[in-house]
């Protein structure tokens, strides 16, 4: 791994998370699994971050590591009876942010509220909601993005280069479509983990959650 990013290349707003001891643990795992960092979030204090393509469970772990080694202080949506005891904690730590989701209104609307409670916020949405193959990527990112006023950061790991981290940013477009093209052009050129279990998306309807 080539150690050509700290995290003092943030920009003054990016909400941050870590210390030494995190950011040399994180370059140890990235240089031990062959990866590089390359790309940095937006300048901005509260942002979604859009995790594609996922087609493992590891994508999870090593974008985690990739944002321990950048100092970025990312965090992540779970339901609300997870947070209990000394689980609950432990997911806390971890960025886990809890999310009643049988709310008014649905999941989206709760999302935005923690943007709205929050004055600096990095949530992880994987807009595919799946790991198995699909083309219906989920909108709901995307409702987030326009009801919360926030922009759309492309993270990514591609898994043919060992490159991985925050490819261009987007302010979501009121038609779907004309985000999803954005995002289109950037992701096709990213190789996952499964490849076959990877499609380029066709929007699904924007009533869905």
């Amino acid at each position: 791994m080539t150690d050509s990013l700290s995290a003092t290349r943030l920009g003054s707003e990016v909400p941050r998370r870590g210390n030494r001891f995190s950011f040399n643990l994180a370059r140890l795992i990235l240089w031990i699994n062959g990866w590089q960092v390359v790309g940095t979030p937006p300048n901005a204090r509260r942002f979604v971050i859009s995790a594609a393509p996922h087609t493992s469970n590891w994508d999870g772990f090593h974008f985690l590591v990739v944002a321990a080694y950048l100092g970025v202080d990312v965090r992540w949506v779970a339901k609300q009876s997870l947070f209990k005891g000394l689980l609950g904690k432990l997911l806390l730590f971890m960025g886990g942010v809890p999310v009643d989701r049988a709310a008014a209104g649905g999941l989206v609307p709760a999302i935005v509220e923690q943007f709205r409670n929050h004055d600096q916020l990095a949530l992880v949405i994987a807009p595919e909601g799946t790991r198995g193959a699909t083309d219906l990527w989920k909108s709901g990112f995307h409702r987030i993005a326009r009801s919360a006023g926030v922009p759309i950061a492309c993270g990514f790991l591609d898994y043919r280069t060992k490159r991985a981290g925050f490819g261009p940013t987007f302010e979501a477009e009121a038609d779907l479509r004309l985000t999803l093209d954005k995002m289109t052009a950037f992701y096709q050129t990213i190789t996952p983990k499964h490849p076959e279990n990877f499609l380029l998306p066709r929007a699904e309807p924007e009533s869905d959650d």
